[in-house]
């Protein structure tokens, strides 16, 4: 075709190919092509609809044939809804089996002809798969289809196997979450990069993550060790890392002056040999929480705090830390060379735990995020919000869902892990640059204004026991970053702390602020950010 020598999008020319397979002429496939590339708008599904407007005027047979393509969508094994290609069938033989290409070429047409004639909505790998080791045995290939065979277990055992024990093999819960528990039409978001479950192989068996406060025992060591048990004991039972809160409290009620050194020594290791499966974070308190009714000496909980952060630093233990702090003058405590990487929880106002890079007290049951270019992509401001809202509403069914999931689990009861009583966590994703899209305002305080009534109205949705944070799930993150750039042409990234600080929300979402220097922390410290990372 004249149209091969002049570069066209990927998209349009995976429709191209795919109206070339619905058998329309070569004439038509050029007029498609030109006409999807006056397209200001390169979504994919504007595109295909538009593709298919043209088809039906000028071939209806290959228009049927197109459409029905249109409707047979798989889920793939990176968590996507693709379109159905039978050519993934025939790469995936060659690559996995010894049978000849006309072979596969000849299984992967029929499979796509049987899966036609299903009528099936939508398929998964797993279906294929299953539909081609049929066709192998038909062939006499019964060695190549144990080659092919797929190994994993029936719903039914996995059911059985998550009820006593946190079962562990994350492929296999993951595709029974889908399968089993998550219904379609919320999987679909997730799989359609509307929103991101965090944790989703986990998502019918563990909470995300929990805070335990070290409790003193008979003496110092006892409580070193008694705490780092316990954590590593009750990491099986968390997504994440389980995180140790007010170390140095419990540790310092117990100790003398004289002491310090040996007790950071005997902690630090405790943590490094103890704690090595899971990222965690230790919490330190430079200040007496309230509720701590013993008459503390404060002179030893802060040099504890120094000393422990010094082991951990010159020992390059893995675990983050997180200074609970009052005062922007309380970071002079610590030594400077020693604070790159570390985090300060601004504790002024509400006292908080650090739970894997997130605020609470009680741990975090689920967490979810939104991708808020996707919602603003093609919508002024009412659709925008609807669709934000439509959204929310089918996250706190997943919250819901999740909480009942794990009321079941026997285990979680037994270790007496209470999830209805954690928070969930709504990451969002583009805020800033979602609203200036569908907002179309002049200049960035109106922009700004509009960030702030949209989370006004997220949160009041939400309601009080949700955390609506900045997005920091690298996945998420990726998965959202990309598929904005295949499918919306937009280049959009988590939002930065300064816009946020500069559009005046830092008591509306939490995000981390980043301080380069003591003066500017001080300067995030008024400004009333809740998490700052010294980068010094």
């Amino acid at each position: 075709m004249a149209m091969e020598q002049k570069p066209i999008d990927e998209a349009i020319e995976k429709i191209a190919k795919e109206c070339e397979e619905a058998n329309a002429s070569s004439w038509i496939v050029v007029k498609i092509i030109k006409e999807l590339n006056l397209l200001s708008e390169k979504e994919l599904g504007t595109l295909r609809a538009k593709a298919l407007e043209i088809l039906r005027k000028e071939d209806p047979k290959a228009a049927t044939i197109f459409a029905s393509f249109q409707r047979m969508s798989v889920r793939t094994s990176s968590h996507e809804i693709e379109a159905f290609d039978r050519g993934n069938i025939i790469k995936s033989l060659l690559r996995e089996t010894s049978i000849p290409r006309v072979l596969a070429e000849k299984i992967g047409r029929e499979v796509e002809e049987k899966i036609n004639e299903l009528n099936i909505e939508y398929i998964n790998t797993a279906l294929i798969r299953e539909l081609v080791n049929v066709k192998l045995l038909e062939y006499g290939h019964e060695s190549v289809r144990n080659q092919y065979a797929r190994v994993g277990l029936p719903v039914f055992e996995v059911e059985k196997k998550i009820f006593e024990t946190p079962y562990a093999n994350k492929a296999i819960l993951t595709e029974f979450n889908l399968l089993k528990v998550i219904p379609k039409k919320l999987s679909d978001l997730h799989m359609d990069s509307d929103i991101f479950i965090s944790e989703l192989p986990d998502f019918s068996t563990k909470p995300v993550s929990i805070a335990v406060p070290v409790k003193g025992k008979k003496n110092f060591k006892k409580t070193v060790f008694d705490s780092v048990k316990n954590a590593s004991y009750m990491q099986r039972f968390f997504s994440k890392g389980v995180n140790l809160a007010e170390a140095n409290v419990a540790i310092a009620e117990q100790i003398e002056k004289k002491q310090v050194n040996e007790a950071a020594e005997l902690f630090s290791n405790a943590v490094a040999c103890g704690l090595g499966s899971k990222r965690t974070t230790i919490g330190l308190n430079l200040f007496v929480p309230d509720h701590v009714e013993t008459d503390l000496n404060k002179e030893v909980l802060v040099i504890l705090a120094k000393k422990i952060l010094e082991k951990t630093k010159l020992q390059h233990v893995k675990s983050d830390l997180a200074f609970s702090i009052e005062t922007k003058y309380q970071i002079n405590l610590l030594d400077s060379k020693y604070c790159r990487g570390v985090d300060f929880l601004n504790c002024k106002k509400n006292y908080f735990h650090a739970l894997n890079g997130l605020p609470g007290n009680n741990g975090i049951c689920f967490m979810a995020g939104l991708n808020l270019v996707k919602q603003a992509a093609g919508k002024d401001k009412q659709g925008f919000e609807e669709r934000i809202l439509d959204r929310i509403e089918k996250i706190k069914a997943l919250d819901e869902l999740k909480k009942s999931q794990l009321k079941k689990r026997a285990y979680l009861q037994k270790a007496g892990i209470d999830s209805e009583k954690m928070q969930s966590v709504l990451g969002l994703f583009g805020l800033v640059s979602a609203c200036r899209r569908c907002s179309q305002e002049p200049n960035k305080k109106s922009v700004f204004d509009y960030c702030g009534k949209t989370l006004d109205k997220i949160k009041s949705v939400l309601g009080e026991n949700w955390i609506v944070s900045e997005l920091y799930e690298p996945e998420a993150i990726k998965r959202f970053e990309a598929y904005n750039r295949r499918e919306l042409k937009a280049e959009s990234k988590s939002d930065d702390y300064k816009n946020l600080l500069r559009a005046g929300l830092e008591k509306k979402i939490f995000f981390r602020a980043r301080a380069k220097n003591k003066p500017n922390f001080a300067e995030l410290m008024d400004a009333n950010a809740q998490w700052i990372r010294f980068k010094q």
